[in-house]
């Protein structure tokens, strides 16, 4: 059975007409995390077809960014002014208004282009670009792991070389043991 590209469009839009007239404004989608998880899937992709697109897309997003920051930073600052408050303190809290803002578009932009994409684009024009040449070399090893030191055991020197002794005295006997038998 094959569904046409036009069914499915059909079968989406009748979906969310459904959901949003009879949820009462709640898109179960974005409150389940579903939403964000498709969004994150798409950026991904986005990463590793098309790296110099995703690239230019975060650029704009880190602008925007900016953007708002800085306007958070000059209304609030402008306000604080407006109501009397002397500049160093409105300074303050204009910046403690805009460091706010930030960590919120901080969080916006790490949803739409996730960390792991980010590798995802970098490990792709890495690929494409073929091996290193020049001056640089072939890519660093990583350096080997090294194992946590030993434990102490608080017994001498002596006592665990008088052990030591004793297991090859007891390993040689049951070796003779088993060889008469």
């Amino acid at each position: 059975m094959s569904i046409s590209q036009t069914d499915l469009a059909d079968a989406f839009r009748s979906f969310e007409t459904k959901m949003s007239a009879g949820s009462g404004g709640v898109d179960p989608l974005a409150e389940l995390g579903i939403t964000l998880e498709e969004n994150q899937y798409s950026s991904r992709l986005l990463a590793l077809t098309n790296p110099a697109k995703y690239a230019e897309d975060g650029a704009k997003a880190f602008t925007n960014m900016k953007t708002v920051v800085t306007t958070s930073y000059d209304t609030v600052y402008a306000e604080f002014m407006k109501a009397g408050y002397p500049s160093e303190q409105a300074k303050g809290s204009a910046l403690t208004a805009a460091e706010q803002t930030r960590r919120v578009q901080r969080l916006i932009i790490e949803q739409q282009f996730p960390s792991a994409a980010n590798a995802i684009g970098d490990a792709r024009t890495i690929q494409t670009a073929g091996k290193f040449t020049g001056t640089l070399g072939p890519a660093p090893r990583q350096a080997a792991r090294r194992s946590a030191p030993r434990k102490a055991s608080g017994r001498s020197a002596a006592d665990r070389a008088k052990s030591a002794r004793k297991s090859v005295a007891t390993r040689r006997k049951n070796a003779k043991a088993k060889a008469k038998k």
